[in-house]
């Protein structure tokens, strides 16, 4: 199995390309940071969502299973009022969930690769248990049509499942092995991509909806980048609250 890039690798690629002055270094810590709040003023239902910040393009569309006997992935749209949400096919319900087996998700789509470094999570009601989803193959093809497991198989790789994200005594933090890719996709616990529990943190029966209101990401001297490695998740659940 390739293994994974770790930070010292990465961040002899950085330096070795004469992005800095060596005889300047002096830690490791040469991330830049970007905050971007999702939040939109208005109620608007939209194919995807824009936003720019610090020179870094983010795109938002969202993706569900067509109805809760077809499987087939279908993009759907966002609701935008208080964090993203999904917008439900003949439903008032603007939430991500996995409610009528439709497992949504938002696809983040950024013009450089970052590294995503934590979700800040609005509106929920139930639990937020978080899949997190990053593509490593190229250029991505896209995910109409396809089912949630034939992903695993299409250069998806699972960055970690997050027990109640955000919640409570829990952090916001997730992706802690500093995958990078500039494509992410963002849902409540989706089952159909495995299920990896450990002994005390698990999603219970309640059903997770939850809005995104924000993400931050590091876009300079990213920790690890993505192989191709055996299996289909890099590690299991994560629990949240260290």
């Amino acid at each position: 199995m390739p293994s994974l890039k770790n930070f010292s690798d990465s961040f002899r690629e950085f330096t070795s390309r004469g992005n800095i002055d060596h005889s300047n270094i002096i830690g490791f810590d040469l991330t830049r940071h970007v905050d971007i709040q999702l939040n939109i003023s208005s109620s608007k239902d939209v194919n995807r969502c824009n936003y720019t910040k610090k020179g870094l393009n983010l795109h938002i569309t969202g993706w569900a299973c067509k109805t809760s006997t077809n499987f087939n992935i279908e993009q759907v749209l966002v609701g935008s009022l208080n964090g993203l949400s999904i917008v439900k096919r003949a439903s008032t319900t603007r939430t991500v969930d996995e409610d009528q087996l439709d497992y949504s998700m938002l696809m983040l789509s950024f013009d450089q690769e970052v590294s995503l470094i934590s979700l800040e999570l609005g509106w929920i009601k139930g639990e937020n248990n978080v899949s997190l989803f990053a593509f490593n193959d190229g250029e991505m093809n896209s995910i109409s049509d396809k089912q949630w497991p034939q992903l695993l198989a299409d250069g998806w790789h699972s960055a970690g499942d997050y027990y109640n994200l955000d919640y409570g005594t829990n952090n916001s933090t997730v992706n802690p092995n500093g995958i990078v890719s500039k494509y992410w996709l963002v849902g409540s616990y989706n089952s159909h991509l495995g299920s990896f529990f450990s002994s005390n943190t698990h999603p219970s029966s309640e059903p997770d909806h939850f809005k995104l209101q924000g993400v931050t990401v590091s876009t300079v001297g990213v920790i690890n980048r993505v192989t191709k490695f055996a299996g289909n998740r890099l590690f299991g659940w994560v629990g949240s609250d260290h």
